[in-house]
């Protein structure tokens, strides 16, 4: 079986191996091959590697290359590495900040405004966009008139709900809420107490499931029709009960809704990436 494996892994590997070599060779079969052979070799071989790493190392890297560009003033370079970083992050929207930046950068001025139009109609709303001095000059374009409007539409707090009850439990923590309208109850993920609990509404709360590897428990979804309570618990970083070598797991589980017997437990195979704008 381990023989399988190999040769499988094998398999999948060696066409990118014989790609990459073969664009290298074509670059440097003669002394004075072109540049844009040269860079076809480069490119091969970065692809192969890209397509290897884990997610939290390619993060690191776009976020390396980022900081060198930034140091040394190549802004050009950090454009692309942006650029990527949006792609890799699936255009998340502290990524359209890096992505503006770069854009104000090296002079394009109208694509710099398109990612923060595109930033506050995801109804973000980060003060980066009102103070960081490298935004003066898009702040006093005529089209950021727009873009400030729905800014401060994002800032503009909400008042549409009632209140239904109170947590006597400070300690609780809760991320996430679900209801289950046949049982006439709340469910509440806690990420400091690591479990769900359920209440009816009379403040009294009842423990209805740990996690299993006791790491804060986040996403809820109930599915009354099956009678399951889908819930996530991920392994966050700065929590003390969360075991180092775990950081950044997470799996999605499933529960019995009347028990709260755990059902099923689907680990993700790449861990979470944090990313912060700074």
């Amino acid at each position: 079986m381990r023989n399988l494996r190999t040769l499988a892994q094998w398999l999948v590997l060696a066409p990118l191996l014989i790609a990459g070599l073969a664009t290298f060779a074509r670059g440097t079969d003669k002394l004075g091959g072109s540049a844009s052979e040269g860079s076809g070799a480069s490119h091969a071989a970065t692809s192969i590697r890209h397509r290897w790493q884990s997610a939290p190392e390619r993060f690191d890297e776009l976020q390396a290359a980022m900081r060198v560009a930034r140091k040394q003033g190549n802004w050009h370079s950090y454009l692309i590495e942006a650029g990527q970083l949006k792609q890799f992050l699936n255009a998340a929207p502290d990524s359209l900040l890096e992505l503006a930046r770069a854009q104000v950068h090296v002079g394009n001025q109208r694509a710099a405004l398109d990612e923060l139009a595109t930033y506050v109609r995801m109804g973000q709303a980060s003060a980066a966009m009102e103070n960081l001095h490298e935004f003066d000059r898009l702040r006093q374009a005529p089209a950021f008139k727009s873009v400030r409007a729905n800014l401060l539409e994002n800032r503009r707090p909400l008042a549409q709900s009632s209140l239904a009850f109170q947590l006597a439990d400070p300690r609780l923590l809760p991320e996430d809420i679900d209801y289950d309208e046949p049982g006439k109850r709340f469910f509440i993920t806690s990420i400091l107490g690591d479990k769900i609990v359920s209440t009816t509404g009379d403040r009294h709360l009842v423990e209805f499931a740990r996690s299993p590897d006791h790491w804060p428990m986040m996403a809820l979804k109930i599915d009354s029709g099956r009678h399951l309570l889908w819930a996530t618990e991920v392994a966050m970083q700065g929590f003390a009960a969360v075991n180092p070598s775990d950081r950044g797991r997470s799996a999605i589980l499933c529960y019995d809704l009347q028990t709260g017997k755990l059902l099923r437990r689907v680990e993700g195979r790449v861990r979470a990436v944090w990313a912060t704008w700074r």
